[in-house]
């Protein structure tokens, strides 16, 4: 038998670092079995975690990818739509002045012809 894996530990830095308690005694070799097997948890743990950020990273940069494009098309819209605005109000501008126009030369022909029944 090799005394080294059935020697109890006793050393306080050990105790200290695993958290045992002082009256507890076990094999040096249980001992760090059970604490590669938390580390290793650990950092499986941490693996995970990093893995479920990156995912998480990843699907809030699509959504900013998203939101600039519909933050894109609405300013298109936006400009297009006052575009479309401006050349209304102007066509409907030269509609009314036409029509002003017209009954104006109306009113004036209507002027002349009561001059000219008149003589």
């Amino acid at each position: 038998m090799n005394t080294c894996h059935q020697k109890n530990i006793s050393e306080p830095s050990l105790e200290r670092r695993y958290g045992l308690a002082k009256t507890h005694k076990l094999p040096r070799i249980l001992i760090i079995k059970s604490a590669d097997n938390q580390i290793s948890g650990i950092q499986n743990s941490s693996r995970v975690s990093i893995s479920s950020i990156d995912k998480m990273v990843s699907i809030i940069n699509q959504v900013n990818d998203i939101i600039k494009t519909i933050i894109t098309a609405m300013e298109e819209q936006a400009t297009t739509t006052q575009e479309i605005t401006t050349k209304i109000l102007r066509m409907h501008s030269r509609e009314l002045l036409k029509s002003m126009k017209i009954s104006i030369r109306a009113h004036q022909f209507q002027e002349k012809s009561v001059v000219i029944l008149l003589r």
